[in-house]
Order: C-alpha cells, then sequence, then structure tokens
C-alpha cells in the first residue's frame, strides 16, 4: 500500500477502502482498527452480526452506555472480561492499570452478569 494511495483516500479521490484493507492499514500503522473503519463511516462487520444477532439488547445497551464518561464504559469493559477472564483483564493485571470506576453504588445486571457501576467523586474516589 503506497503513501500515495493513503495520500488519494484521505482527499476523498477514492471511495474508503474496504473493510479488509482498513484492517491492514489499521494493522501497519499500529491504530486501532475500529477508530479506523468509524473515520470512513464504517463499522466492523463482526459488530453488526453481534448487534444484528441481538438488535434489542444491544441497542438497549449501547443507548445506555452512551452517556457515559469513557472510564466508566472501559470499567465496564474491563468486568465483562474478568467475567470472561479474557485478555483485557490479563493486559490491565500486567500494566496495573486501575480504573476508578471499580467499586459502585448501581448495578446493571441480567440472568449472566451483574455490572456495579457509580461515578467517582470530585477525587476520582467512587462514592
Amino acid at each position: 500500500m503506497s503513501p500515495t494511495y493513503l495520500s488519494k483516500v484521505e482527499r476523498n479521490d477514492f471511495k474508503p477502502p474496504s473493510e479488509e484493507k482498513i484492517k491492514a492499514i489499521a494493522q501497519a500503522l499500529g491504530q486501532n482498527m475500529d477508530e479506523l473503519l468509524a473515520l470512513s463511516g464504517r463499522v466492523s462487520s463482526d459488530l453488526k452480526d453481534i448487534i444484528q444477532r441481538n438488535p434489542r439488547r444491544m441497542a438497549d445497551f449501547l443507548r445506555t452506555v452512551d452517556g457515559l464518561p469513557d472510564e466508566a464504559r472501559q470499567a465496564i469493559t474491563e468486568e465483562v472480561w474478568r467475567k470472561r477472564k479474557g485478555p483485557v483483564q490479563q493486559a490491565a493485571s500486567a500494566t496495573g492499570s486501575r480504573s476508578p470506576w471499580t467499586r459502585s453504588s448501581n448495578i446493571i445486571s441480567d440472568s449472566h452478569w451483574v455490572l456495579m457501576i457509580s461515578a467517582p467523586t470530585s477525587s476520582g474516589q467512587c462514592s
């Protein structure tokens, strides 16, 4: 993939590339593929599949977390990965990262998950 091609895409001389090409560009540049897809007006096909399999719940979930600060959304993601014992939890523990959103007073639950969320106080601590 040449710098000329990328330049023409950036100037809208060409249509945005395919999803697979955007993923390759993201990997080559060390960037997040979802962010590059969003810049091209697209959403990853795996996300479309997830939403289409359970449209009501996914729409409710996305609308619910839409107004939350990034730290709260990250804490939710980390909590779900901890429940699943996934790579986000392992990476977070390896780097020692800790979100101020881990203690809580509000609970989001369904038959499989219980997530507890609260906003931090002005000192950055959870209430």
